[in-house]
């Protein structure tokens, strides 16, 4: 075979080389590209689902809090405000339930709803006086709930929360 031919085939046999190994870091690269973009995507759907949840949840506390208002404003004129702010509390529970990637979050509020339907109140207040403290453990969720949406870090307990819960009956031992 003559060297021409030879260098001629080298030649050929190298440039096809390169073009298979080209294609296929095309494709390990589009590969790779794609499950990342899939990622990013998962990540902006959970991201969404959250905020969404957390808002809904919001919203329902902000209701809870402005029907127990109207009892604490006028106590007489006012039904009886505890059926529909718990029903607009449980609404609000299930939402922060399905936030994702809230463990923080789902913590705090779990501990603020139980504080919201705990019935350990003294049996010396008053519709009115329990009211007022189920008002403002709903504000206490709805701070944190604030903070959540703002992307800021979850704050600790208020003043006026700790002041709250340390006004209820502790638990008997079962």
């Amino acid at each position: 075979m003559d060297a021409t031919v030879a260098a001629g085939w080298i030649g050929g046999l190298a440039g096809l080389g390169g073009a298979i190994v080209g294609a296929g870091g095309a494709i390990v690269a589009g590969w790779i590209q794609q499950a990342k973009q899939a990622e990013v995507a998962r990540a902006e759907r959970l991201e969404s689902r959250g905020y969404t949840a957390a808002q809904r949840a919001l919203s329902e506390l902000l209701a809870a809090r402005e029907v127990l208002a109207a009892y604490t404003r006028e106590p007489g004129s006012a039904p009886n405000p505890y059926r529909p702010a718990r029903d607009a509390v449980r609404r609000a529970e299930a939402e922060v339930l399905v936030i994702p990637n809230g463990r923080e979050l789902r913590h705090r509020m779990r501990e603020i709803f139980s504080v919201y339907r705990a019935d350990r109140w003294p049996e010396s207040s008053t519709r009115n006086d329990r009211t007022k403290w189920r008002t403002r453990v709903i504000v206490e969720g709805i701070t944190v709930l604030s903070c959540y949406l703002r992307g800021d870090a979850l704050p600790g307990p208020s003043d006026g929360y700790v002041r709250t819960t340390s006004l209820m009956v502790p638990e008997e031992p079962a």
